[in-house]
């Protein structure tokens, strides 16, 4: 009965994934790097992309990550076209018609 929204590296760690999976129903929110390179144009919080290669990290981070993603993702938005707004009214018309999995707790 929770919503969780996990940093971009949880998949990482192999108990995280383990427990992602076994446990949850898995929403990717899939982002391209062209348009994470256009929402972030002035973040200056992410420690990560506070350097002068940024579109290469991340491009690194997707290539190692999105098939973490992908393998747990019950559910996959690509969010490129969408306003935040926008994205949320697809997931809710999406979760209406594919939420199905049921027993979360084993």
């Amino acid at each position: 009965g929770q919503l969780v929204s996990t940093g971009g590296g949880a998949v990482l760690d192999p108990d995280n994934h383990a427990l992602i999976a076994r446990r949850g129903f898995v929403v990717y929110l899939r982002v391209s790097v062209a348009e994470q390179l256009e929402r972030l144009a002035r973040d200056k919080g992410r420690p990560l992309l506070q350097r002068p290669d940024r579109e290469q990290v991340l491009h690194d981070l997707a290539a190692h990550r999105d098939p973490l993603y992908r393998e747990l993702a019950d559910l996959t938005l690509d969010t490129d076209p969408y306003t935040a707004a926008d994205a949320t009214a697809q997931l809710v018309v999406k979760l209406a018609t594919q939420w199905q999995r049921q027993d979360l707790t084993a």
